[in-house]
């Protein structure tokens, strides 16, 4: 199929939990559906004026966080 064995990465902005019940349902689907998935995954909280002003803003922590993850999918699609 179209799907088989493609590389893909999940990350996820929302409420308290950071996505992680969504990302973690959707990682499986994603290898139930025989794609490669890349086995980092992350998720933010987003900033509580995000959902007044539609402007998100990530913490010198959570950027830290995504260049790791950036790299990370980077070497995963280049291998």
């Amino acid at each position: 199929t179209a799907v088989l064995n493609k590389k893909v990465a999940v990350t996820g902005i929302g409420g308290k939990n950071k996505t992680n019940d969504a990302r973690i349902k959707l990682i499986d689907l994603l290898k139930t559906m025989k794609m490669n998935v890349l086995d980092y995954s992350i998720g933010f909280q987003v900033n509580n004026e995000a959902w007044i002003d539609n402007k998100v803003s990530l913490s010198n922590e959570q950027l830290n966080e995504l260049n790791i993850f950036i790299k990370k999918l980077e070497t995963f699609i280049n291998d």
